[in-house]
Parts: C-alpha cells; structure tokens; sequence
C-alpha cells in the first residue's frame, strides 16, 4: 500500500500473504456504521510497515476530527511471521494493537489517543528506536507474554505496564505521569534496567514472580517507588526518592538492595514486613 488509503469494514491478510506499506503512506480506517463494525487490520500472515522518522506510516481513524475509538485497530493472530513496524503512528483506535499467538518488532513511532494500547497474549514483542504509548488506558497489557524492550516512552496514560505470567526486559524506558500504577507484575520474570519511572501512583508494583532492577529511578510517585510482596527481587545501584510513600516496600520478599540510594521519601526510606535476607547496604 501507498498514498492515502481508505479501508471500510476488516482488512485481513491471510497466511502466506504478505502486506506491504510503504513510507508517508496515510490510512484512514471507517467508523462504525448501522449496518457494519469499525473498519480494522487482521494480520494472520505477516504486515511489513516501513515508515520513515520524516515519513511515517500512519493508521487512523476517517473522521476530520478524531477520537478515541473511531475505528478497531490492527490485530494479528496466530502470525508468527517477521512481523515490522519502524515509524508507525497508530491513533484513535479502540484497541490499538492486539497480539494473539503472534510476534512483532516495533521501532520508533507512537501509539496514542486510542482507548487502549498494546494487548499482548500468548505472543512476543519487541519495541525499541524511543516509541512512544501516550493517552490511553493501558499502554501495554499482558498474559503470558514476552516482552523486550530497548528505548520507549509510556507516558500520560491511566496505567502504564501490565503484565500477569509474563517475561519482560526493560531497558532505558521512561514511565511518567500515568494515573495509576506505572508498572504492574503479577507472577512475572523481569529485568529493568536504566528505566526512570516517575510522577505515578506506585512506581513498580510487584506480586509474585521474581526479577531484578538495575541503575533505574523511582522519583515523585504520588504512593510507593515499588511495593513489592510475595516475590523475589535484586535491587543494584537504584535511586528511590521524593516519593510521596515510602521509597521501598516489601511484604514476604526475598531478596537485596545493594549500592542503592534511599532518601527524601516521606512515607519513609524503606520497610520490610516479615521479608528475608534484605540487605540494605
């Protein structure tokens, strides 16, 4: 596909099919009508979506003035192709992106102005190149995911991560200003590492699982930096700081905070309840 493009009712792409769209290419997705659903994209064989930081692909909704909701969004299901998306700018979605069974790299680009943002299940992502999820409910949700990430904005949303039974790699990501939690695990597996996670309700919010954080700042959270119970976690060479709760909280954990920096915190620097080998040097 190239040019301005107007797609009414679903588009699909079946196995063993490929679509291409090409840089600066402009699809307008048709709202809901008495007689048909909001126009989406259903990926089942492979979408390969190659804009440009000066060329975007953008994928929207077809009313002058959009809003979130206008159309579907893009879905891919059961495509385990080398699914790609570099510069996309997806906006006034329902649910902007939907995962089932699938993989996708995304880099660069932005996902915002919709309902939700990234639903991932039984699926892989990766997402690198500084994307940007704004102004939705979720930025991403998961179950029974992976997620990797390399560079990317979650910002302005009503909760930023969200992941039950999932794996997650976290590295040079900002989470700011999201109304609720900015990270959310449950029983999970995960890295942060360089990520910044600020101006929330709870910074990283952690239930079960196990993981590390790494060289990361939790700063101004409205409640807690991290809260974390039930789990096993590392904390190395991490700022906790100006929150509005305590820096670190933990209930039943095993685990160490090693060369971290807890300070200025008003609910206090740290407390652990019934947690074991907590070393706090």
């Amino acid at each position: 596909l190239k040019g301005t493009v107007l797609v009414t009712g679903v588009l699909k792409v079946p196995r063993q099919m490929t679509l291409r769209i090409e840089p600066g290419t402009v699809i307008h997705f048709a709202g809901a009508t008495d007689k048909q659903a909001a126009a989406s994209l259903e990926v089942a064989g492979r979408l390969v979506a190659q804009g440009t930081q000066q060329a975007p692909v953008v994928f929207t909704g077809a009313y002058r003035t959009p809003f979130a909701g206008d159309w579907g969004g893009i879905h891919f299901v059961n495509s385990k192709k080398k699914n790609l998306m570099t510069f996309c700018q997806i906006s006034a979605a329902h649910q902007a992106m939907s995962l089932s069974a699938s993989t996708l790299t995304m880099k660069g680009g932005s996902i915002g102005h919709s309902r939700e943002g990234v639903l991932v299940t039984d699926s892989t992502m990766v997402i690198s190149h500084g994307v940007q999820v704004h102004h939705v409910e979720r930025a991403i949700a998961m179950q029974r995911g992976t997620l990797i990430v390399h560079g990317a904005v979650l910002r302005d949303n009503r909760l930023g991560l969200q992941a039950d039974q999932s794996s997650l790699t976290l590295q040079q990501v900002v989470v700011l200003r999201n109304a609720q939690e900015g990270v959310q695990l449950t029983d999970s597996r995960f890295t942060l590492e360089q990520v910044r996670i600020a101006e929330n309700r709870t910074g990283l919010s952690v239930q079960g699982g196990s993981g590390q954080v790494r060289e990361s700042r939790f700063v101004t959270n409205r409640q807690d930096g991290l809260a974390a119970k039930d789990a096993q976690i590392r904390i190395l060479e991490s700022l906790f700081a100006e929150n509005q709760g305590l820096g670190v909280f933990l209930t039943r954990v095993h685990g160490q905070i090693n060369r971290s920096v807890l300070r200025h915190n008003q609910g206090g620097a740290l407390r652990a309840i019934t947690s074991s080998q907590v070393d706090a040097s």
